[in-house]
């Protein structure tokens, strides 16, 4: 596969980005299997899961069950809208990168002026633009399905728009640490679902489902950064107060603290990324 970048000594720091940017929006939406996993698999699994696990509380009154229902339909295409972006920018994101180091495509980058905050820039905004392509996918899904979407404030969406951003930083910040470390396209694609099946499941359903956790750990759900980031979403765009979501204990996050605690595992695991970057890719011999 042919390189272009722009990266010639007179090549500004934007120009670079948007080099690398275009690349990797072409690379990614012109893969088939990239498209069937970023959309299809995360909406696969919302009406899976709506059919086979999902029903609402024998307790709830039925001049209620169908706002209880939309309710849940809501909440869940909501974590399944992260379980798409989070399988974007950890799995997806992971394995493009990996196809540049088993190309040996490093080798002619460094010796280029090229800047690695500028690759990495790049590929972050593709894989957050696919990564948003996929949660409204999903949103579009379940609304088509019945979900009832509730926006408290014309701050909602805003809101919601940036912890998405924010928690996909983070996915591909972590697949950036794991694709130096492991290098190899067949070991990354087993370890990152490995790792999303993992906090997938253990935070309840990235939080929709906090029952599932044994209740002195349920906490866990506002800290983890994928269950924090949708049960965020959930608070600014559900009714989660309606009886039989089963979204509480423990509470909603929506304080500024939550938005400080996303936005610190996105900015140290940026930095982090970058560092990596720098001196395993650009200044060392990544990928030889």
């Amino acid at each position: 596969m042919n390189t272009h970048y722009s990266t010639s000594s007179h090549s500004s720091w934007p120009r670079q980005v948007k080099s690398f940017f275009v690349r990797a929006i072409k690379e990614l939406f012109r893969s088939r299997v990239a498209l069937f996993w970023s959309i299809g698999w995360p909406i696969g699994w919302y009406f899976l899961t709506m059919a086979l696990f999902i029903e609402v509380p024998e307790q709830v009154p039925a001049d209620q069950v169908e706002t209880v229902l939309s309710s849940i339909k809501a909440s869940n295409a909501i974590s399944f809208g992260i379980f798409g972006a989070f399988t974007v920018s950890l799995v997806t994101f992971a394995n493009n990168f990996t196809d540049d180091l088993e190309a040996k495509r490093y080798r002619k980058l460094r010796s280029l002026p090229v800047s690695p905050s500028a690759d990495l820039t790049g590929r972050f905004l593709a894989g957050t633009l696919l990564g948003a392509v996929s949660f409204c996918s999903v949103l579009v899904a379940g609304y088509l399905h019945g979900a009832s979407f509730n926006p408290r404030s014309s701050m909602s969406i805003p809101i919601t728009a940036v912890a998405l951003f924010l928690f996909c930083i983070i996915g591909m910040s972590i697949a950036v640490l794991l694709a130096v470390v492991v290098q190899k396209g067949e070991y990354l694609t087993a370890i990152s679902n490995t790792v999303l099946m993992i906090l997938y499941f253990i935070t309840g359903f990235n939080g929709a489902s906090p029952r599932m956790i044994p209740e002195g750990n349920r906490w866990i759900v506002n800290v983890l950064p994928n269950s924090l980031a949708t049960r965020m979403q959930m608070y600014y765009m559900t009714d989660f107060s309606v009886e039989g979501t089963g979204l509480t204990p423990p509470p909603v996050p929506n304080g500024i603290e939550h938005f400080a605690l996303l936005t610190g595992y996105a900015i140290v695991l940026w930095l982090g990324s970058v560092l990596v970057m720098r001196r395993m890719m650009y200044y060392g011999e990544g990928g030889e």
